[in-house]
């Protein structure tokens, strides 16, 4: 998962992380995705982690209890992804 994040975002393309068919994530999977995001901004790049209702509540939870839901840009809604990259 690391490489296929980070090589898309080195190639400069919008990213959307969609986690609406994630059951389970670690701390370690979390740290992928947070390194995603920074990487993301540093290159200036649009990124959105789709977390709707519908992912399993762990999954949810883990958000957050550890803040993420606050300070990333996770969105509730697929159709938040149209604007990307506009």
């Amino acid at each position: 998962m690391r490489e296929r994040l980070y090589r898309a975002v080195d190639e400069g393309l919008p990213l959307v992380i969609d986690l609406s068919e994630a059951t389970f994530l670690d701390t370690v999977t979390l740290g992928i995705i947070l390194e995603g995001v920074r990487r993301s901004r540093r290159s200036r790049r649009d990124v959105l982690i789709y977390l709707p209702d519908s992912t399993a509540q762990q999954v949810r939870e883990l958000f957050r209890i550890t803040g993420f839901d606050g300070v990333l840009p996770v969105i509730k809604h697929w159709a938040t992804t149209e604007a990307l990259g506009r």
